[in-house]
């Protein structure tokens, strides 16, 4: 097959989508993080991508919704709850985002995900709410792991803006890559498609998270830090294309 041939197998390969589904209400709480903090979590070639300097992470909470898989949805598999905590990464001129570790309530999902995508998922216990009323409504997300309740909790006013064009928010929202590491350590990738997500004016938060129990020792340098960062986006419908290993460096 020439040159041409394989180039397009692979486009094709990449362009089928893996995963389709609805991201909704994504709190997402941010902290400036020390790069001795994130360099073990770098896949090989990313480097932090920085907001002012600093080096990122966010604690996200959401709801995945009208989950399908190669186009089927599993009765069961379609909705459910998802907490994780990401960082951001370049790979050259992309930017994207890789994960500390994420949790789920359906060790089926967790499963797909590790085996799929090499992504660090465990599985948990979720308790969510939503409470509306007078312009406003919060959202509360309990997840009891590693032996402990973690809770996140937002209020926002309704309805959302649109997202502006400049500034933190498009910074942590519009990212375009995954990256990961497969089990041989080589570098893979995937990409996510979705719209400008229209975030909600927040007005008050609570967080009450053990980060040392859920990400390691060295996390704890969140514990009583004081984030740059709450948001609350709309989400939207999402996909999320096919793996794919990079050639080593």
């Amino acid at each position: 097959m020439n040159g041409e041939g394989i180039l397009g197998s692979a486009a094709v390969r990449e362009r089928a989508p893996f995963l389709t589904a609805v991201w909704s209400h994504l709190l997402m709480v941010t902290f400036a993080v020390p790069d001795r903090v994130l360099a073990p979590f770098l896949p090989p070639g990313c480097v932090p991508d920085r907001w002012e300097g600093q080096g990122l992470a966010s604690l996200v909470a959401f709801d995945f919704q009208d989950t399908r898989v190669k186009g089927v949805g599993v009765p069961g598999f379609r909705n459910f709850p998802e907490w994780n905590l990401r960082i951001y990464v370049r790979h050259g001129e992309d930017r994207g985002v890789a994960f500390v570790r994420e949790y789920v309530p359906n060790p089926v999902v967790a499963g797909i995900a590790r085996t799929v995508y090499g992504e660090p998922y465990r599985v948990a216990k979720f308790v969510s709410t939503r409470e509306e009323g007078a312009g406003r409504f919060t959202i509360t997300h309990r997840m009891r792991a590693e032996g402990h309740w973690h809770v996140a909790s937002v209020e926002a006013r309704v309805p959302p803006i649109p997202l502006p064009a400049e500034g933190l928010a498009p910074f942590l929202t519009e990212q375009q890559w995954g990256y990961g590491r497969t089990r041989t350590g080589r570098l893979l990738r995937y990409r996510v498609e979705h719209p400008s997500w229209r975030i909600y004016p927040v007005e008050d938060w609570n967080l009450s998270v053990d980060f040392a129990r859920l990400y390691g020792r060295r996390w704890s340098c969140l514990q009583d830090a004081e984030p740059l960062s709450i948001l609350l986006a709309e989400g939207s419908a999402v996909t999320v294309f096919n793996r794919e290993v990079l050639p080593s460096a």
